[in-house]
């Protein structure tokens, strides 16, 4: 059977070369295992397992098929959609949908990291995953963690948005015959059953622990810390799509993601990336400093903005997750390359004003990126400084694992090249257990208000 294609580009991996045709016939021969293609007069002949074309298709109605996709993508036990929505200008991507399992790859213990970097490498393109914040527990604590440390996916289906414009990473008819699928999928209907939240930490122990912080920084031990708690609702029952669709509407973040692995969610509105990695660029953007926006009062937002960026405590808190992520960009970047792009620039998002710093750095080896972004873990802006030793009271005095939280979801891609967001302001839904979770936390410096605190958290 063959089909004629109109007006449509197409990626071909055998050259990598992508390129627009006006007409396109695709065919297979009787009783062989190979396809062809012909090519306004160019005919190729090529083994299946060596022949892959994207397709790139304009939809009219794209923010209603991007939901309806991500609806249909639950069906599988890998799914994973990150949106930058619309802050692009430093994003490799804008909007990417990640469906299924080809094959994955799942770390228990910290010297695994040398075959998962072999298995990304091997990958051949895009793998989309997390790392838990507990990554590196056995370097920094000297003790390891029986849990999932990480988990990556090559995806079935990858679905690209930009604009009114789909890629899939598939051939034209692959391609129409999913957006079908798509399209008629009928979901069943979830019954929501939300019990009320609640902090697994009593007050009492919480402020007895912000006093202990309090004596430890007087005292030396360190400079700052960010102390965590839980909020949780048992016997709970959500729609973990409409509740991340509704989650990425009101805060319009520029590293969103929706994260499925088996029967665990994690809906994330994220505006803080950890570590992007260009060729052999990497680049840090620590978010420490929020003031709440006064939409209604564009006077009172102005002098909101401008408070946060003379706070002298959020200019604290700034300034040394910088130094320490300046820190641990050094062991592989390239002697004096190390730069603050920006120090304590002033971002708006949608109910936020941030602070937020940019540090870069040229890595000596390219081929060090992965090895560089491990060095780097967990994110400075989650732990404190030095971070080591704030690591120690955090699994000291938090009653819990963060596990995703304060971790980092995101993609590689096939040349090394990647991009990882700050996993913060998130629901984690275990729907196999009806329990549904937000972690949250603030900086300590020296002088705290532990009540303030706990009202913030709150």
């Amino acid at each position: 059977m063959y089909f004629c294609i109109s007006k449509i580009k197409i990626d071909l991996w055998c050259n990598g070369s992508t390129t627009d045709f006006d007409s396109v016939c695709l065919g297979s021969s009787p009783g062989k295992s190979t396809k062809s293609l012909a090519i306004a007069g160019l005919f190729l002949f090529s083994p299946l397992n060596i022949f892959l074309i994207n397709t790139t298709l304009t939809i009219s109605d794209i923010d209603v098929f991007r939901e309806l996709a991500l609806r249909w993508a639950d069906q599988f036990d890998d799914v994973c959609y990150l949106d930058s929505n619309q802050y692009s200008a430093d994003h490799m991507i804008d909007k990417i949908l990640a469906i299924g399992s080809i094959e994955h790859f799942t770390l228990h213990k910290l010297e695994q990291t040398t075959a998962l970097e072999t298995w990304l490498k091997q990958a051949g393109e895009k793998v989309f995953g997390y790392f838990a914040y507990e990554l590196r527990h056995a370097y920094f604590l000297g003790q390891s963690i029986d849990k999932t440390l990480a988990y990556f996916f090559k995806p079935r289906y990858i679905l690209e948005f930009k604009g009114d414009k789909l890629m899939v990473n598939r051939n034209y008819p692959e391609t129409i015959e999913l957006i079908d699928s798509i399209r008629k999928y009928s979901p069943k209907i979830v019954e929501e059953n939300i019990n009320p939240i609640s902090p697994t930490i009593a007050k009492e122990d919480y402020l007895n622990h912000i006093h202990e912080i309090h004596n430890r920084i007087e005292a030396g031990d360190f400079y700052e810390i960010n102390y965590c708690i839980e909020f949780a609702a048992n016997a709970t029952i959500i729609d973990p799509i409409a509740r991340f669709w509704a989650l990425n509407k009101y805060a319009k973040a520029p590293f969103s993601a929706f994260l499925k692995v088996g029967n665990q969610y994690t809906l994330c509105a994220s505006p803080e990336r950890f570590l992007s990695k260009t060729g052999n660029k990497i680049i840090s953007q620590p978010i420490k400093g929020t003031a709440r926006r006064h939409r209604a009062n564009l006077m009172e937002d102005e002098k909101a903005k401008k408070a946060l960026a003379s706070s002298e405590k959020e200019r604290a808190e700034n300034v040394m997750i910088v130094d320490l992520v300046r820190n641990d960009l050094s062991p592989y970047a390239k002697t004096g390359s190390i730069h603050v792009d920006e120090l304590f620039g002033i971002y708006t998002f949608e109910h936020v004003h941030q602070m937020i710093s940019t540090i870069s750095a040229s890595l000596e080896n390219e081929e060090d990126g992965f090895n560089a972004f491990l060095y780097a873990f967990p994110p400075g802006s989650m732990t404190g400084a030095p971070k080591k030793e704030v690591m120690k009271n955090i699994q000291r005095m938090e009653n819990m694992q963060r596990d995703i939280y304060a971790g980092s979801i995101g993609y590689f891609n096939a040349n090394g090249d990647y991009d990882f967001n700050v996993v913060i302001r998130s629901i984690f839904y275990d729907a196999k257990i009806n329990r549904l979770s937000i972690k949250t936390g603030a900086q300590l410096l020296t002088i705290v208000f532990p009540n303030r605190s706990m009202k913030n958290v709150c």
